[in-house]
């Protein structure tokens, strides 16, 4: 396992990970438990079959999957007009955006588009600092990551606190890259 804490963005950390997605397609997206986002990137994987009551089911992902937990974000469409967002504080009048449904017949992001740029800055907030993300596409859609404050942490079985979330990952072939939370980041190879 790779890994760094700097007070400096991550020019040259996670960089070499983060640019094996430019020039990837993008697949699909898929809202998971808590706000999370999954955005499907490469070529598509089917799962190994399994028999369910309603009939066999193959689970699908891309090749790269970019993993938005313990962040907000926002995806502004290229193709359409609009912004969608997930786990930004709204006040009374904002409005960050619409949810993002994978359903939408209008997609915000074009499926087949090609990333472009892969970007990552640093967040230094009031209580919070990490490293955010910056995803551009060939469509004109773009997706940037904002790390959040933690949360309170919660005990395990025995008691101890669980640790944080990443803010997001990186889930390639060769291995996942994860950045958070704070300043850190780290690679760990596949089976590793």
């Amino acid at each position: 396992m790779t890994t760094a804490t700097d007070p400096r963005p991550p020019a040259a950390g996670p960089g070499p990970h983060l640019l094996r997605l430019v020039g990837e397609p993008f697949l699909f997206l898929r809202r998971s438990y808590g706000d999370e986002l999954v955005l499907h990137f490469g070529e598509r994987v089917f799962g190994p079959a399994r028999r369910t009551r309603h009939g066999e089911f193959r689970y699908e992902h891309g090749t790269y999957r970019l993993h938005l937990r313990g962040s907000a974000w926002v995806v502004k469409a290229g193709g359409v007009p609009g912004v969608y967002a997930g786990g930004l504080p709204v006040g009374d009048g904002d409005d960050p955006g619409r949810p993002l449904d994978p359903e939408d017949p209008t997609p915000a992001v074009t499926p087949g588009a090609r990333v472009t740029a892969v970007i990552p800055f640093g967040v230094d907030r009031p209580a919070v600092t990490g490293i955010g993300l910056r995803v551009e596409l060939s469509d004109g859609a773009t997706v940037v990551v904002i790390p959040t404050r933690p949360d309170e942490p919660e005990p395990g079985p025995d008691g101890t606190p669980l640790p944080d979330p990443a803010d997001w990952e990186l889930r390639a072939p060769d291995g996942t890259l994860a950045a958070g939370p704070g300043r850190r980041w780290h690679f760990t190879p596949a089976g590793g």
